[in-house]
């Protein structure tokens, strides 16, 4: 698991009404000395200042300041002078703040793996077959095998649709009977109706990138006792082998998980970076007031943003 530490940093101009609101006009005296308005605050007008919010730092603001804050007073008015600018600035923090980021390559696969204790999943997909494995077959409370045959399983036929019809998700232990199959190895089986249980390592990378995506979004809050909306996932080109209707859909079901839960307190939610060659995924989120579209471009030397 990890926590993503962010600094941020916020560069913005000084107006009349929000100084007036912090060096009252007609106030004086005091610690700042003086006329607080006339003799303080209307230096500020129309400068810039930046202000940082340090990680692990979360109550505390520094501002960077500029020779305005100093100017021929003492060095206790002038603190008094950054203290009283400290005051106008806010709370800041941004979205991703403490986030917990997950990774989905865009070189990934699901593979029959030997068994293991350790349930990580790795952003190559290296690890889901163990995942599934002890959450179907563990004794352990804590592993609930209806979150992958009842959860998973309404997920996929969601995204699917008609085209779907899963009917069952399990695993299957290898025992070397099977010349074509190593011994002592997992692997994760579908069951449609009309083909019967069909290993997932076999089956086409689409449906291996859908099943890693819900991995993410349903499995892992469960193994990391988080929330969803302690996440920021970034997956990478899931439009690979999937056909335009089936990614729509796949973007569709992403999209609601970035909708506030009317049960939740906080109304908050994950975030979701997307990179995409696919004018699918464009088409899709273009006018979404919830997100943006962001193209990245590169010379052979730098790369250039532009939203």
């Amino acid at each position: 698991m990890e926590k993503i530490e962010w600094d941020l940093k916020v560069v913005t101009p000084l107006d009349e009404a929000t100084l007036k609101q912090i060096f009252r006009p007609g106030t004086s005296g005091g610690s700042l000395g003086g006329q607080h308005w006339e003799q303080h605050g209307v230096l500020f007008v129309n400068k810039t200042a930046v202000w940082t919010r340090e990680a692990g730092k979360e109550e505390e603001t520094v501002i960077q300041e500029g020779s305005f804050f100093r100017d021929s007073v003492r060095e206790q008015v002038a603190d008094e002078r950054i203290s009283y600018i400290q005051r106008a600035m806010p709370a800041g923090t941004h979205l991703l703040h403490g986030k917990i980021f997950k990774h989905l390559l865009a070189d990934r696969d699901i593979r029959s793996e030997t068994e293991s204790n350790n349930i990580v999943l790795a952003s190559d997909g290296q690890g889901a077959t163990n995942i599934v494995r002890r959450y179907i077959n563990s004794s352990e409370p804590r592993f609930k095998r209806d979150l992958i045959q009842i959860g998973m399983l309404r997920a996929l036929n969601e995204i699917f649709g008609i085209d779907g019809n899963f009917q069952e998700i399990t695993v299957k232990h290898h025992d070397g009977s099977d010349p074509d199959k190593p011994a002592n190895i997992w692997e994760i089986y579908l069951k449609q109706e009309h083909k019967g249980l069909v290993s997932l390592s076999s089956s086409g990378s689409g449906l291996k990138t859908i099943f890693l995506v819900l991995l993410n979004l349903l499995i892992v809050p469960d193994i990391e006792r988080k929330r969803l909306s302690d996440y920021v996932f970034a997956f990478e080109e899931l439009e690979n082998n999937l056909h335009p209707s089936l990614f729509r859909n796949l973007l569709g079901y992403i999209r609601e998980k970035t909708s506030p839960n009317p049960a939740s307190s906080t109304g908050a939610t994950p975030q979701f970076f997307l990179t995409t060659h696919s004018n699918v995924a464009l088409d899709y989120f273009a006018g979404s007031e919830n997100t943006q579209i962001i193209h990245v471009s590169h010379d052979g030397q730098s790369g250039r943003t532009q939203t």
